[in-house]
Formats: structure tokens, sequence, C-alpha cells
């Protein structure tokens, strides 16, 4: 039930453009190495730029269920 929800919700959110091109998590063809090289392309350019950096990540983990089921014994 839970991968349907997902589904349902990221379709209307991807034909709604609600997502812009740099969301790398749960898109499909993008990963969290994808943002890694693309922040490092980033900051690279900026340092080189003489620019400054100003970077934010969330962890959502702990905002969802991280029990691992298969650990579980019956």
């Amino acid at each position: 039930m839970e991968r349907v929800i997902n589904n349902e919700i990221l379709d209307y959110l991807l034909q709604n453009n609600l997502i812009t091109e740099h969301q790398h998590g749960f898109i499909k063809k993008k990963s969290t190495c994808t943002n890694l090289l693309e922040c490092l392309n980033d900051w690279c350019f900026n340092m080189q730029a003489k620019l400054v950096s100003g970077v934010i990540y969330f962890d959502f983990k702990k905002a969802f269920d991280s029990v691992s089921h298969n650990k579980i014994q019956y």
C-alpha cells in the first residue's frame, strides 16, 4: 500500500511540475550519487570563480519508519 501511495503522489508531483529538475531522491535515474556529483561540480565551479557556497542538507530518515522488517523475528 505504501508503494502505491508513493507512486501516486510522485506521479502527481511530476505531472504538475511540482518537483524541480534538481530533485534527486526517489526520482528514476537519479540518486544520492548523482546528487553528490552535481554538488561537487557546483562547488568546484564556485571555488574557481571565487564565489561563496552555502549548503544545507536535511536528513529525513528519522522522520520515517526505519525498522528493518527482515530482522524482526516472528
